[in-house]
């Protein structure tokens, strides 16, 4: 289990700055206008710029997190593009340093707001749904001859992640007993599942999607793109969206085991929400998935909604 007791780099690295001399340099030597602003970092590695109205410079914190992710989704953006995902086009990939001592990336501006900034909109998950069906449907190779791609594996260590919270007195006995329970029942639809491989963006949550002004979702951010069960693309999102991206997902073909999904997807999202339990809170308030209680708040209002697809799994588990 990650030592939840410290923060990780990505957490307390600062944000890179460039000076206007920087900015400068590097929009005349890919020929782009002017920076014109700064647009507030809806993750935890990139610094973004604005470019006259139509570009992002993206510039990556300086650790290995920040580099990976980058290189990854210099990879995994064009090809899911290529496809007919719905995301900006990657214009600039610039690693040579010698303008700024770290390579950094420029996008297309896409036109929307994030949707975690946005009011919960059931027909932009619906979209989203139909976008990632698209993903996994539409890539089915992937040129990486450099192994920037990054990898996936759902996390075996339940047992531990349960028995840390308990001793550290975030968990009782009982709801402890009870979440190992509920691990076990849904543990042969997640072993099934491992021989699946579909090409996932692996971190969808809300600040990843855009919802434009005519509801439909842009995917941005592919710095985890990795092949994995398809399922994994719903473990970041809030599970009252769930539903609604799967509906839109099957109006363009079953997910793979489609049987099976509400349980894998209940287990990363109980995974998700006990191991958050365990993290130091974030700076930034209100972030979604990130505050330590958001993911079980979560959980425990689509448990109680009236067709509770969380509920539903329980029964059939």
């Amino acid at each position: 289990m990650s030592d939840g007791s410290g923060p990780h780099p990505w957490d307390v690295t600062p944000f890179v700055e460039l000076t206007d001399v920087e900015l400068s340099a590097i929009c005349s030597r890919h020929g782009l206008p002017p920076a014109t602003g700064r647009l507030p970092s809806t993750g935890v590695i990139h610094t973004i710029y604005v470019l006259g109205n139509q570009y992002v410079l993206r510039v990556p914190k300086p650790i290995d997190e920040g580099l990976s992710d980058l290189r990854t989704e210099v990879v995994a953006a064009p090809v899911a593009r290529e496809a007919g995902v719905r995301t900006p086009a990657l214009l600039v990939f610039d690693e040579s340093l010698d303008i700024i001592d770290v390579p950094f990336t420029v996008f297309e501006l896409v036109d929307g707001v994030p949707l975690g900034s946005h009011p919960f909109d059931a027909d932009v998950y619906r979209d989203l749904g139909r976008q990632l069906a698209t993903l996994h449907g539409g890539v089915t190779s992937v040129d990486d001859p450099r192994g920037w791609l990054d990898d996936d594996e759902r996390a075996e260590d339940v047992d531990e992640l349960v028995g840390c919270l308990l001793a550290a007195g975030r968990l009782a006995t009982d709801t402890a007993a009870w979440s190992l329970d509920v691990f076990a029942r849904l543990r042969p639809a997640v072993e099934a599942a491992r021989r699946l491989r579909r090409f996932v963006h692996n971190d969808v949550q809300p600040n990843n999607v855009m919802a434009t002004g005519d509801r439909h979702a842009v995917l941005i951010d592919w710095g985890d793109a990795a092949w994995s069960d398809p399922a994994r693309d719903l473990n970041d999102l809030p599970a009252r969206a769930v539903p609604h991206v799967l509906a839109g997902y099957r109006e363009v073909m079953p997910m793979d085991d489609d049987g099976t999904v509400g349980a894998r997807a209940l287990h990363d999202h109980l995974y998700g929400a006990l191991w958050y339990l365990d993290r130091q809170p974030v700076q930034r308030a209100g972030e979604w998935g990130r505050a330590t209680g958001a993911r079980l708040v979560e959980l425990l209002a689509e448990a109680t909604s009236p067709r509770s697809w969380v509920r539903e799994t329980l029964a059939q588990s």
